[in-house]
């Protein structure tokens, strides 16, 4: 008789088509998937300086994933806290949970990445995740009309970051990024889409509350992007966000 072939385990770190397309969700999807792993997530955020993350691992194989473990690393503006914090086995064909909270200090650009460690059958396997947390998961929509958005606008030129960015979908711009970027689209009558969200951040206890305002402009495959806040740190990584997710 034949002897059956052992099952090869597959636990690339995470592909960028992924990775992509996670980072685009406004708030579920796949964070990591390969022949023996799939982790699904649920994420709640924009509404203060916390980002919620529910991580569904789904064992594919027929080996258990024992004392799974998760670490992070990244930028100094985060406190990623997990729960649970100790290690867990997720059976062959089981899902388990786990829950991810992100707190935001300050503003920031840098992705960060978890490294998932687990052993199979023996043997120690360990992976890198990039987490789909940047800036805009700290901003949360403030209804403004269209009188208040002109009169207020002025007042933030000087903490302005803005770019000019080719190969723009202007019809997908328009539908995906008020609901990604947690911004209110203000009612305007103009060739730009206004924008207005308050980037929320706690530090030392603090709550702190900073108003930022945005403005797109799509014409002919090219998008002018601008964001204004009091604070240039807000609007320059709030840029970069952009640039990351659709750029």
């Amino acid at each position: 008789e034949e002897e059956e072939e052992d099952e090869e385990i597959d636990l690339p770190d995470q592909d960028d088509e992924t990775f992509d397309a996670i980072l685009a969700a406004s708030n579920s999807g796949v964070l990591y998937k390969s022949e023996s792993l799939q982790i699904g997530v649920k994420m709640i955020s924009g509404i203060s300086q916390e980002m919620k993350m529910k991580l569904f691992y789904g064992n594919k194989s027929d080996y258990a994933l024992e004392n799974l473990t998760v670490s992070f690393k990244g930028p100094d503006a985060l406190d990623i806290q997990q729960s649970p914090n100790q290690a867990f086995t997720v059976n062959p064909k089981e899902q388990k949970a786990q829950y991810l909270r992100a707190i935001c200090m300050k503003p920031f650009s840098e992705i960060p990445e978890m490294t998932v460690s687990c052993t199979i059958d023996g043997e120690e396997h360990d992976f890198s995740v990039k987490l789909p947390i940047l800036m805009h998961q700290f901003i949360s929509p403030y209804q403004m009309d269209a009188g208040k958005f002109k009169e207020n606008w002025g007042k933030f030129e000087g903490g302005e970051a803005r770019e000019v960015i080719s190969g723009i979908d202007g019809k997908e711009l328009t539908l995906k990024v008020p609901e990604i970027f947690h911004m209110h689209k203000v009612d305007i009558a103009a060739s730009a889409i206004p924008l207005v969200g308050i980037f929320n951040a706690s530090k030392d206890g603090r709550v702190i509350k900073l108003p930022v305002m945005g403005s797109l402009a799509v014409k002919n495959g090219n998008c002018q992007v601008i964001f204004r806040s009091k604070h240039q740190s807000v609007s320059q990584n709030l840029l970069a966000a952009f640039k990351t997710i659709f750029a």
